[in-house]
């Protein structure tokens, strides 16, 4: 319950930092458009493919773990995919 309470508290205070950055760019942005406002190009630069980078490796988090759960479904109704197609090439190795 502590961390809960502790995660709460730094989602609010991040919460107020970006209304504080959107007060005073008032642009539709993210990260990129308040960086490059506060910082300047080269930074906005750097976060731009920050983000780029994380939404990559969330989308192969998501990707990941929804094929798993469908692999499972299909197993339930008796569908089974093959095994060279439902296994990375890290696990075959």
């Amino acid at each position: 319950m502590v961390s809960f309470g502790l995660t709460a508290l730094a989602c609010g205070f991040a919460a107020l930092c970006y209304a504080e950055f959107a007060a005073m760019v008032p642009v539709a942005g993210s990260a990129y458009t308040y960086a490059y406002a506060a910082l300047g190009e080269l930074v906005a630069w750097i976060i731009g493919w920050d983000l780029i980078i994380e939404y990559a490796i969330g989308n192969v988090a998501v990707a990941v773990s929804w094929s798993s759960y469908f692999t499972g479904l299909l197993d339930i109704f008796g569908l089974h995919l093959p095994t060279w197609l439902t296994t990375d090439y890290r696990s075959t190795v």
